[in-house]
């Protein structure tokens, strides 16, 4: 990026950080063989929400396939949710089209959020902030 006159600086990093959102993400489904279409769902969604949620169907979508039985696939599982979370903190944040502190919107760790607050209790617990 250069500050040239007139040039739209905004612009030039947003495009910046998706490019290493992008590349970054990539490189987290090569290392783990993970499904990219179901990945990149789950990654937006989890910037929508401020956390990567460790439970459920979303994270199960995303591993390739293993074999329950053997204790390598919870390895497996917890190692990637571990990198999905670094990537989350490392980006969450920085353009406008995720999180950004004047939507008010609280970032959650698994540990934090307990169990899942429903919209309208978050919202209430947005206005008490």
């Amino acid at each position: 990026m250069t500050p040239e006159k007139g040039a739209d600086i905004g612009e030039e990093w947003n495009e910046y950080i998706e490019r290493e959102k992008k590349e970054e993400l990539d490189a987290i489904i090569a290392e783990e063989h993970l499904k990219p279409k179901e990945t990149e769902a789950f990654i937006k969604r989890s910037f929508v929400d401020g956390y990567v949620t460790e439970t459920g169907t979303g994270i199960a979508k995303i591993l390739p396939p293993s074999n329950p039985f053997l204790p390598e696939s919870g390895t497996k599982k917890q190692t990637v949710i571990e990198k999905l979370k670094e990537y989350l903190r490392k980006f969450l944040g920085t353009t406008e089209e995720t999180y950004s502190p004047s939507k008010k919107v609280k970032f959650y760790t698994e540990e934090e959020k307990g169990s899942y607050l429903m919209a309208a209790e978050r919202e209430e617990e947005l206005k008490k902030i």
